[in-house]
């Protein structure tokens, strides 16, 4: 079983210097359920080596232990290391079980989005309180990124001789930020709208509208940024199978292991010719920096059985720091963090 017997959540909050809240408790036994109850006297698979292990419970290093006290020991250790602030903190201010679930959510842990499906109410990164439902909006809606007519002319007149260019943004002052990635600053995109307001204009040459939609934009030729839309669908595929069991060898809807939920998912979109295991994945990929990360492109780590210097396990990344990845046996899918992950090794596109 994953927790020990007895009044195990107090033992713990003691030794995390705690208070042992109605809302700790709930948390406490939310995190143990979601971690899956496989290993012993582990309530949330520590890998912490030492303190009675009596060896790895599975492939990525999750331990048993052989005394329900020493697990405790482990687990207050792994959380005490340093890397854990944000959990600690939620932990001290005791009063509310989710806000403790994001905190772990947003931490190299990773496992909040199923402490969150099992607390309730869904298990989406960042979700709080329910949002109050809004008025619907008055007059037409604002594309989600700004549309963008270039004009060019040849003042030859009282206003100057040189031929200039101008980029009149049909968005509001208020998204010009959203701009800044467009070909400039936002503060010389303004500048440039204000030198122009005094200048009449011929009627515009419209360049193709752009907008984000609910995919990624392409903009060719822009600080060289390209999105392949198949890689972007792959992203939003992975999330459907959140909370699906981690099973050793398995590639389907049922059960996936780590390379078995990145090659399903590709091929879902379209993306074929994926090989099957971790090891050949990384070696058949195109290489990507880390700070090139896009969503779709699969993320590799050590893990417990890497070959021949190769990595023993792989998540998919899905933007803003954060993979979805089969953990472990026990385990489920789920939303895991790139921050603190001391084991990250590269990424491959495919």
């Amino acid at each position: 079983m994953a927790a020990p017997s007895g009044a195990w959540q107090q033992q713990l909050a003691g030794m995390l210097g705690i208070n042992l809240t109605p809302q700790v408790n709930q948390y406490f036994n939310a995190w143990a359920q979601a971690e899956g109850g496989g290993a012993t006297n582990n309530p949330f698979n520590t890998t912490m080596p030492g303190y009675g292990a009596t060896g790895n419970y599975n492939s990525i290093g999750v331990k048993n232990y052989a005394d329900p006290t020493q697990g405790l020991k482990a687990t207050a250790a792994t959380l005490m290391n340093g890397k854990y602030g944000n959990i600690m903190n939620a932990l001290k201010q005791g009063n509310n079980a989710r806000q403790m679930a994001l905190a772990l959510a947003n931490s190299p842990w990773g496992t909040g989005a199923l402490v969150l499906k099992v607390l309730g109410g869904g298990g989406q990164l960042g979700q709080g309180a329910p949002t109050p439902p809004q008025a619907p909006a008055q007059g037409p809606q604002q594309p989600s990124l700004p549309s963008i007519t270039k004009t060019m002319w040849d003042p030859l007149g009282p206003k100057g001789a040189n031929l200039r260019k101008v980029f009149a943004l049909s968005a509001p002052q208020s998204n010009l930020g959203a701009m800044a990635n467009l070909g400039g600053t936002a503060a010389k995109i303004a500048n440039m709208q204000k030198q122009a307001g005094d200048i009449p204009l011929p009627q515009p040459i419209m360049m193709p509208h752009v907008s984000a939609g609910n995919q990624p934009v392409a903009f060719q030729g822009m600080h060289g940024v390209q999105n392949d839309p198949q890689e972007a669908k792959a992203a939003t595929v992975v999330k459907q199978y959140l909370g699906t069991p981690y099973v050793w060898g398995g590639a389907k809807p049922g059960g996936f292991d780590c390379s078995g939920l990145v090659q399903y998912c590709y091929s879902k979109v379209g993306i074929g010719g994926v090989p099957r295991t971790t090891y050949e994945q990384w070696d058949q990929g195109t290489p990507v920096s880390k700070k090139g990360l896009r969503p779709g492109d699969a993320v590799f780590f050590t893990g417990s059985d890497p070959k021949n210097g190769k990595p023993g396990h792989e998540g998919m990344y899905i933007g803003n720091g954060k993979f979805i990845e089969a953990p472990h046996t026990g385990g489920v899918v789920q939303v895991s963090s790139l921050a603190g992950r001391k084991d990250y090794v590269g990424a491959r596109r495919f």
